[in-house]
């Protein structure tokens, strides 16, 4: 039987050896997901999505670690067009966990919006890529220039919206209507008209603003209230070339 000593001894040795090199973790993801937004103090997603319009300025990529040694890299690397000819990465971000909690990727556009199209995020632990998630960003209306029209409290120097709400105090020094226009040809027009809807009444107008146009890009529709409106429904109609396209309501109070 000793004969075969020298036989199993190297092969005992690289067993060894092939061990020692390699790390092992016992983080893993119990829940990963896309959101619009997280809960400011335990980072819990809300709003879950895997599709996204322009006007969502900021994308969230929760995870939920388990089983979380100390220093473990939890990383997210985000791609436009992941299986096309415009593939590339558009941000990555690594961080360090020590424990068991919800940990919030983010990737925020602070210019005109992120590109329609598809996206993925690819999530690693410790170097070891663990989850790929697909998503899309996709308009709201089809079939016509306007592609997205919401309110909000806030825009930006290019009019996308931020902090987008359907509800507003009536001291608000502004509201505003951004309209996202793709691809308008020369001559085009595109208005808001800004409605009051008291219940039982016709709705009476408050305010209408043209603005000729050509091209892809914002428009920064607002209204200026100076304490002169009442509490109650409002909408704004947006029109293109005078005919009446898309309508969004909100509320003052």
């Amino acid at each position: 039987m000793l004969k075969f000593f020298p036989t199993l001894l190297p092969i005992l040795l690289v067993g060894i050896i092939f061990a020692a090199g390699c790390q092992f973790s016992t983080a893993h993801f119990s829940d990963v997901t896309l959101s619009k937004s997280v809960d400011a103090k335990t980072k819990e997603p809300l709003e879950r999505t895997t599709v996204y319009s322009r006007h969502n300025s900021t994308f969230h990529c929760s995870v939920k670690m388990a089983n979380t040694p100390s220093d473990t890299k939890v990383k997210a690397v985000w791609w436009f067009d992941p299986s096309g000819p415009e593939k590339q990465i558009v941000d990555s971000t690594e961080i360090l966990v020590s424990e068991d909690a919800w940990v919030d990727f983010t990737l925020a556009n602070s210019t005109n919006g992120f590109p329609y199209g598809a996206y993925t995020v690819d999530l690693f632990i410790n170097g070891k890529l663990e989850k790929q998630i697909p998503f899309s960003v996709k308009p709201m209306f089809d079939n016509d220039p306007i592609r997205e029209i919401v309110t909000s409290h806030e825009v930006n120097a290019n009019y996308l919206p931020i902090d987008v709400a359907s509800s507003f105090r009536i001291t608000s020094s502004v509201i505003y209507a951004p309209v996202y226009v793709q691809n308008a040809p020369a001559g085009t027009t595109i208005s808001a008209h800004w409605f009051f809807n008291q219940m039982g009444e016709e709705p009476r107008t408050i305010a209408m603003t043209d603005f000729p146009c050509e091209g892809s890009g914002w428009i920064g529709f607002s209204l200026k209230p100076n304490n002169t409106l009442q509490p109650g429904k409002y909408s704004v109609d947006i029109l293109l070339n005078g005919e009446s396209q898309h309508n969004v309501q909100f509320t003052m109070d």
